[in-house]
């Protein structure tokens, strides 16, 4: 399962596609034949738009290329509408919207807090709900997750062919999960992600490559099926609902590619800094290289070392993961928490999995101290031990000729052997 700071990023940057969505609202079609003067620039203030548990906010949102007044641009953002997203963005087309500072901010569960804001907004070429060109020149991002706090910051993003319609329904509409996918993103781009928190933990990224996004309506809505695993992970609960929408979540996403290069996380750890790194992660959903492959891994502890030039994953299934899930959601009586039997049933099915490139450098052994050897040799019979005395005052004093003082007695001479 996620790392509940995951999750919270996970749910909020939804939340904020959501938003981008939204902004997409403009004019009914241009008809040539109405002429180039009906075409303005309309400018409203202030949007505000709550979406589940995310606030999304705009201080400034400039329609270019509309026939729409500001106030039928105002009307269309208005949160309380009673005209469903989903029909208002299908019909509108824009040369483009620019929206200098966009925030979502993201409550819950309980005290968890996240903050995400967005420079540059711009959606290009916005023809019956479909947008040509979204793009953002960076973000800021701040959150709390229980007593640990964190912040990061994102370089430009970019997304081409996102069907605003398409990421509505699956948003805010029920469904039975067994409809057709429905696109969201042709690709999407994001760089030089960095975020650290308080614990000293740190992770980078260059780049994020993502192409044909999307998923099916799932019944509680993509917007409650998050809110229900985000709320679930406390392990107080009854699990049969997070089971349920977990099962949902993961049977309805379909992802064409994604690809990570430049992924690194480091720690602090008192007992030594780690830093765990990642060249290259791919996965692909279809074709000879169907599965996921990670290049260039290394684990850096101190002096361990550790290198594998290539892990490749391929012909992994999430069937067992969805099954177990399913199994557990349908439990007459519910309980906390999973089980380890369950945990391993939880477990995706492996394919082939194949290592190459290994290399373990280990921190060299102490020496151990050196003890002089002892001389085993039996003493010479009748052979006593020289007794040691210490040093008198005579045999250490000597006047500067080498004679000894008179008041020292002479040594006597050592008997010569008979």
């Amino acid at each position: 399962m996620n790392h509940p700071k995951a999750r919270l990023r996970l749910r909020s940057a939804w939340a904020t596609t959501a938003l981008l969505a939204l902004l997409g609202l403009a004019p009914a079609p241009l008809a040539a034949q109405e002429g180039a003067a009906a075409v303005q620039d309309v400018t409203v203030n202030d949007v505000v738009i709550p979406l589940g548990g995310t606030l999304l906010k705009a201080p400034k949102l400039t329609a270019s290329g509309t026939r729409l007044s500001k106030e039928d641009l105002a009307a269309i953002l208005r949160p309380d509408s009673s005209v469903p997203w989903e029909q208002r963005l299908a019909r509108l087309d824009a040369g483009s919207l620019t929206v200098p500072v966009l925030t979502s901010e993201n409550a819950g569960p309980g005290d968890n807090r996240q903050t995400v804001t967005y420079r540059d907004v711009v959606a290009r070429d916005i023809r019956a709900g479909r947008v040509g060109e979204l793009t953002a020149a960076g973000a800021t991002v701040s959150s709390v997750a229980g007593p640990n706090r964190g912040s990061g910051t994102y370089g430009q993003v970019r997304a081409t062919d996102l069907d605003l319609a398409a990421l509505s329904r699956l948003y805010t509409v029920p469904g039975d999960g067994k409809g057709p996918v429905q696109r969201v993103y042709g690709t999407i781009q994001v760089s030089d992600v960095t975020y650290s928190d308080a614990r000293g933990t740190t992770v980078k990224l260059a780049r994020l490559d993502g192409r044909d996004l999307g998923g099916r309506q799932v019944p509680d809505g993509w917007a409650g099926a998050f809110a229900i695993v985000a709320n679930g992970f406390d392990g107080s609960g009854d699990r049969r609902p997070l089971a349920a929408a977990a099962a949902d979540l993961i049977d309805a996403t379909s992802v064409g590619s994604l690809e990570m290069q430049g992924l690194s996380v480091s720690d602090t750890d008192p007992k030594g800094p780690v830093l765990f790194e990642i060249g290259r992660a791919a996965y692909t959903s279809t074709g000879a290289e169907g599965g996921t492959t990670l290049d260039n891994l290394s684990l850096t502890r101190g002096p361990l070392r550790i290198r594998v030039g290539r892990v490749a994953a391929l012909g992994t299934s999430l069937a067992p993961t969805v099954a177990t899930l399913q199994g557990i959601a349908a439990e007459p009586t519910g309980g906390a928490g999973f089980s380890d039997v369950e945990m391993r049933r939880l477990t995706p099915k492996l394919g082939t999995l194949t290592l190459t490139d290994l290399t373990v450098d280990l921190p060299p052994e102490a020496e151990p101290e050196r003890v002089p050897p002892r001389d085993v040799r039996p003493p010479v019979r009748g052979a006593l031990p020289e007794p040691r005395h210490p040093a008198s005052p005579c045999a250490r004093r000597r006047s500067p000729s080498g004679r000894r003082p008179r008041a020292c007695p002479a040594r006597p001479a050592s008997a010569s052997p008979a």
